[in-house]
């Protein structure tokens, strides 16, 4: 009975972020994020979902909860997006930000794009870790790069940014079930090494997604080589400025979306000379969907009374 409560509430937890974002979970990577003791196969999950009706439905290898309309000509559309806005931010990073490569460590795509469920409209969102010191340096780069040589129009909203002193201890803490699908779900565009050896800090992943966790590790020991004097100086700099414009934007964004009546967009401001991140109301609402006393693996129950710390590499949009 405990097999069966948990596998059935990773099931309604997935289901329930698919409804939110409006898409389907392509079935491979749906089945790669239940329990170890879930249905392994298509074959296996069509009889588990024929054996709770009204739960989901798949259709053309997606898997839909219930509450969306299955429409698998859509999501393929939203695929192909998704991978274009990749291959173009994949672009920019190698090109017009290759004077910059020095003070970079890792960088990725997540959100939307990174789940295969990007629109026209929507931000591409970043996952940053810089150099030891760098972090204003590059992010104000960055912000004037994006604006002179924005990506064929696309918008690209840096809204994860660590450096390579914290990055580890971010990723090797517990974090809640919408972090790790974060983190699995990243679409590299700059250290690729770098971003697997992150996820190797993060065993605790393997908790809730331990399918998915493991193929994804590869545990390659990373040298910090920090990003020089000059650009820690300027970054010193930099920093407040930078910092309190970014704030003041946040609060006239914000503004805006209340104005609007788009209370999912409303966000947070957190950072710090390590760090950077927006956090929004619908990513809360996404940690809210995964129920930690059903939808996780054993492993997580014993830890489920411990410290879960918000944010993730895509804090300000969730998925």
């Amino acid at each position: 009975m405990r097999e069966s409560n948990r596998t059935e509430g990773r099931i309604a937890s997935l289901l329930a972020v698919a409804r939110v974002l409006r898409t389907g979970i392509p079935m491979e990577e749906f089945l790669s994020l239940l329990p170890s003791d879930g249905p392994r196969s298509d074959a296996d999950l069509r009889s588990w979902l024929a054996e709770h009706p009204g739960s989901a439905t798949v259709t053309g290898g997606y898997v839909f909860s219930s509450g969306t309309k299955p429409d698998a000509a859509v999501v393929e559309r939203r695929q192909r997006e998704s991978e274009r806005r990749i291959q173009e931010t994949e672009r920019w990073f190698n090109h017009e930000l290759r004077a910059f490569h020095g003070l970079l460590c890792f960088a990725a795509v997540t959100g939307s794009a990174a789940f295969g469920s990007a629109v026209p409209e929507d931000d591409v969102d970043l996952f940053i870790v810089t150099r030891k010191g760098a972090l204003w340096t590059f992010l104000l780069a960055v912000y004037i790069l994006g604006r002179i040589r924005n990506p064929k129009g696309i918008p690209l909203c840096l809204n994860y940014v660590l450096d390579e002193a914290s990055a580890p201890e971010e990723f090797h803490s517990h974090q809640h079930p919408v972090f790790a699908r974060e983190a699995l779900a990243m679409k590299p565009v700059f250290g690729r090494d770098f971003g697997s050896h992150l996820l190797a800090q993060a065993v605790w992943i393997q908790e809730y997604f331990p399918r998915a966790y493991l193929p994804a590790v590869a545990r390659s020991p990373q040298e910090s080589r920090g990003g020089g004097l000059l650009p820690t100086l300027a970054g010193a700099c930099i920093f407040p400025f930078l910092a309190t414009y970014l704030q003041l934007m946040g609060l006239y964004r914000n503004h805006r979306y209340a104005r609007r009546g788009v209370e999912e967009g409303v966000f947070r401001t957190e950072w710090g000379w390590r760090k950077l991140s927006y956090k929004s109301r619908k990513y809360d609402r996404l940690i809210s969907l995964y129920d930690p006393r059903t939808g996780t693996d054993a492993g997580l129950e014993r830890d489920s009374q411990g410290s879960h710390t918000s944010g993730g590499p895509t804090p300000s949009k969730g998925g």
